[in-house]
């Protein structure tokens, strides 16, 4: 039995002992309903989600509206539904747990700068990046007063912020706020800790932005090989792992390989959350632009049109993966021959990333740059076709 299952073991006989002694109301069974919830969010995010549901009903009851144990289940919540990828419900449940520890706590309270931090997470995925940068900034502020540039929760804020400014398109200093997180964690917690896993996954993920392809799949690897032997092959951070490995293999023209870890990042994924869960929007889109380069059209077509499914039906027509989602198929397209719909698809991905990045975004220029060719290639064609009719004639 793993270190996991042997946790919840012992959690549930404690549940069990004080459901029978204490009743089902009592504060005692709330907590380990929340305990519970936070052992199965390594794991069952449905069964955690349903654990503090229960502890937060009992804390309702008991203590009303504004206990700091309401605050604290309104967060584990959000969590759970940030990770299941409902992100407005997270961020309502953040935000519930943000004013009640604003109206009891000292603002500069740690518990005040673990809920930026989570809204701020939750942000950055719903493509509000200055908003998230804002919560990131203020967590990291309160930690490094509070308890040092070595804590690790400013580890946190920094992998954070490495993460936001990696969106924002500012490669140097993500790196150093990846870098700093990552010396954080390999000081206090070793290294083979999952932290550590994680920000060897960001310091990939940037590092691959940079164009240092080697040293990205150098990363990736190290969080592979850690989140496998902590976690298990199946596991949802395994997944995103592979995910990310598989990029790099891409970008590396290893298709084969990259084919294979995007292919185990969908299993695993569709097999932890089912086929309409927003993290494999991701994962689809990837498997799609392999496709693409393998020259398999159709089955990219298939797959990048199930991400802009997901992605319109989770974020809305205005999010910059919805206008990834967008690219991609303007290229399927323009691949197949279908210019029209090819430049459709990218003046929709322009239209959203200009409003969202603005218009000196390396991604933008790339928008506008294929338009650009894309446009040249139909007066071309155009051209062609308008001196065989004057031959013709």
């Amino acid at each position: 039995m793993g270190d996991l299952e042997q946790a919840k073991e012992y959690h549930e006989h404690a549940l069990n002992i004080r459901l029978i002694k204490l009743g089902p109301d009592h504060l005692d069974v709330a907590m380990c309903y929340n305990t519970l919830g936070s052992v199965h969010h390594l794991g069952d995010l449905k069964q955690a989600k349903e654990y503090h549901e229960r502890a937060l009903t009992i804390y309702l009851k008991n203590l009303g509206p504004d206990h700091l144990d309401v605050a604290m289940c309104s967060n584990n919540l959000g969590s759970v539904h940030h990770h299941l990828g409902d992100l407005e419900q997270a961020k309502e449940y953040h935000e519930r747990a943000l004013t009640i520890y604003l109206k009891m706590l000292d603002p500069d309270h740690p518990d005040v700068a673990t809920c930026y931090n989570d809204l701020g997470t939750v942000h950055c995925d719903l493509g509000d990046l200055e908003q998230a940068k804002e919560y990131h900034e203020r967590a990291l502020t309160i930690c490094l007063r509070k308890l040092g540039p070595e804590d690790l929760d400013a580890a946190r804020c920094y992998n954070n912020l490495g993460t936001v400014h990696r969106d924002l398109g500012d490669l140097d200093q993500a790196k150093k706020y990846c870098e700093r997180a990552l010396t954080i964690y390999l000081k206090k917690l070793g290294p083979d800790h999952l932290n550590v896993a994680m920000c060897y996954n960001n310091l990939g993920t940037v590092h691959r932005d940079l164009d240092d392809l080697e040293q990205a799949k150098k990363y990736h690897e190290r969080a592979v090989t850690i989140g496998v032997k902590k976690l298990g092959p199946d596991h949802l951070n395994v997944a995103m792992y592979y995910n990310n490995l598989g990029t790099v293999h891409h970008d590396l023209g290893d298709l084969e390989h990259a084919k294979k870890y995007h292919e185990c990042a969908v299993t695993i994924g569709v097999k932890k959350l089912g086929p309409d869960h927003l993290k494999m929007a991701t994962y689809y889109n990837n498997l799609g632009t392999v496709h693409i380069d393998l020259g398999l059209l159709e089955k990219a077509k298939e797959y990048l049109e199930r991400a802009l499914i997901i992605h319109l039906k989770k974020l809305g027509l205005d999010h910059p993966d919805v206008a990834t989602c967008y690219n991609n198929l303007g290229t399927v397209h323009q691949d197949l021959g279908d210019l029209e719909q090819a430049k459709e698809y990218h003046q929709r991905a322009l239209t959203i990333r200009l409003k969202k990045l603005g218009p000196d975004h390396l991604d933008v220029l790339a928008v506008q740059q294929t338009l650009t060719q894309l446009q040249q290639m139909m007066d071309l064609i155009s051209g062609k076709k308008h001196v065989r009719c004057c031959t013709i004639l």
